[in-house]
């Protein structure tokens, strides 16, 4: 998600100042900021005294709050973040590049040639669309923000197919630049929290979709909990997960949907992509050898009956999103899976003992449909640090009856 409005206050209160773009870029900027990057914490007193001794206290802050972002973006975006510029506010809403690249391909595929990229933020799906071929018209409301953008553009030398725009999205005709895409990515977050109402999302459901659909193909982003009932027909939503996390959810439109297809799920970096076409209902059964916990893409997209075909499983109750199976699944970037070695009733005090029966001393905890709390039942299991087997609890319902699963992790 980027802000297509204000700047709202950042949730890392450690981060000192507000950065000034061009100071940072400067010869001396950018040599402070290498003084303190990759960013550690217990050297950064003594690295900040050391700077302050020759240069103003407040671009040595700058830079270390700049090197300290840095450092956190290099871990979820990768190498290329060594070279950008970020803000916090900023960094939490960037997209992931893999995810960014996907999105930018599939509308090259389908023949777009200059897109709006409405709420840009930092810029990164600009940078995906640049490096798929596209132009690029960027919009952002907020003038800083905004120069961040250009500066990134810049430094990865694609200044000259991304032109970027301070204006309010409401403001913002798509026709009056020659789009033929639009991809829109409302904020959804305010004061920290997020927004769950569409109609109070920045700008609203209702406006970014008249946005999304202003050109012959658009693209929405949205929340992954969207309900089911909200894109218009004709649309495909398409839920995105990256290394087992739950990344993202868009609505794709106009020609840019795949016909007849409601909704999508893509898993990465496998490259996996579900789709409910033909997807038929899944029936209950009582619990059996195996696990499975389908992927959150897979979850949220509704497509769990086509993991259940695929390994010849079914619901372990019809309103929770296990999967379970006499046959040993093969390894699936779609779900993990477990083998089954009991399924009790809930009982702190059974579960205890059958765990140390076992042997289970490193123990991993998940639940679905259940109201404990993992943390403390993991206290309360007294786990014996002699024993060294691994193993995996369980927690669920079957109706309204809580269940405990103890099984463990199949490669």
């Amino acid at each position: 998600m980027r802000d297509s409005g204000a700047m709202q206050q950042s949730p890392d209160h450690d981060l000192g100042p507000e950065p000034n773009v061009q100071n940072l870029m400067s010869p001396i900027g950018q040599e402070l900021i290498a003084q303190f990057f990759p960013y550690e914490a217990s050297m950064a007193m003594a690295r900040s005294q050391k700077a302050r001794r020759n240069h103003p206290a407040e671009l040595v802050a700058q830079a270390m709050t700049q090197a300290k972002l840095r450092t956190r973006a290099v871990q979820r975006l990768g190498p290329i973040a060594e070279k950008l510029m970020f803000t916090a506010e900023g960094l939490e809403q960037a997209t992931r590049p893999d995810v960014a690249a996907l999105r930018a391909r599939h509308f090259a595929d389908h023949g777009a040639t200059r897109i709006a990229d409405i709420g840009c933020g930092l810029g990164f799906d600009s940078i995906a669309f640049a490096q798929a071929g596209l132009q690029v018209i960027a919009i952002e409301a907020d003038p800083i923000t905004a120069e961040y953008a250009k500066v990134n553009a810049q430094v990865l030398e694609l200044d000259h197919l991304i032109t970027i725009m301070v204006m309010d999205a409401h403001e913002f005709v798509p026709a009056d630049f020659d789009c033929d895409a639009v991809f829109v990515d409302p904020a959804r977050r305010s004061a920290g929290k997020r927004i769950k109402d569409p109609s109070k999302w920045s700008p609203s459901w209702s406006t970014a979709l008249a946005l999304a659909q202003a050109t012959p193909m658009g693209c929405l982003k949205v929340a992954p909990g969207i309900d089911h009932e909200l894109p218009p027909a004709g649309s495909t939503t398409q839920w995105v997960s990256h290394s087992s996390d739950l990344v993202e959810a868009c609505v794709w439109l106009g020609t840019a949907a795949t016909a007849a297809i409601a909704r999508q799920a893509t898993i990465l970096p496998a490259g996996i992509t579900l789709s409910s076409a033909n997807l038929q209902p899944v029936a209950a059964r009582a619990i059996s050898t195996y696990l499975l916990e389908p992927d959150d893409a897979v979850i949220r997209s509704g497509l769990v009956g086509i993991v259940a075909d695929q390994t010849h499983a079914g619901l372990i109750d019809p309103a929770i999103a296990y999967l379970t199976t006499d046959q040993r699944p093969p390894a699936s970037a779609l779900y993990a899976a477990f083998e089954v070695l009991e399924a009790m009733p809930f009982s702190l005090k059974g579960l205890r003992q059958r765990v140390r029966e076992l042997g289970i001393g490193q123990l991993e905890i998940k639940k679905r449909g259940s109201a404990v709390d993992p943390e403390k039942l993991r206290t309360d299991l007294k786990l014996e640090k002699s024993n060294k087997a691994a193993g995996v609890i369980v927690l669920t319902r079957i109706g309204l009856d809580p269940i405990a699963i103890i099984a463990k992790r199949l490669a």
